[in-house]
């Protein structure tokens, strides 16, 4: 959970700036979109497709959750807030976001 929450929050800074000028251009760039989502985005939710699967392998999270719903809840708080810039987006909301998923996602015996 800890990676995930520095990753949350290094978006506050520069890298923030590139991911909104990125978002911006696939709005407006069909192709460009396409290739956002096939190379971006698609990354990024493997690799938490991944880490949540090992949870339910290793018997941590329950079996029945719904892995690419749990992805969109955890990322589209992210991206709201990245691209209304609202609110923050810093280590409080991403400790906040997480412990609130990871309690939905605790298997319970």
């Amino acid at each position: 959970m800890r990676e995930g929450c520095d990753a949350i929050h290094s978006l506050t800074r520069e890298s923030g700036e590139v991911v909104r000028g990125l978002m911006s251009e696939a709005l407006i760039d069909p192709d460009f979109a396409v290739a956002m989502r096939e190379i971006f985005i698609a990354s990024r939710r493997h690799a938490l497709r991944e880490i949540l699967t090992r949870g339910i392998e290793r018997g941590e999270l329950a079996s029945d959750v719904d892995i690419e719903l749990i992805i969109d809840l955890i990322y589209g708080p992210m991206w709201y807030r990245l691209l209304n810039n609202h609110a923050p987006l810093d280590k409080k909301f991403a400790q906040q976001l997480s412990e609130l998923i990871a309690g939905k996602l605790v298997r319970t015996e």
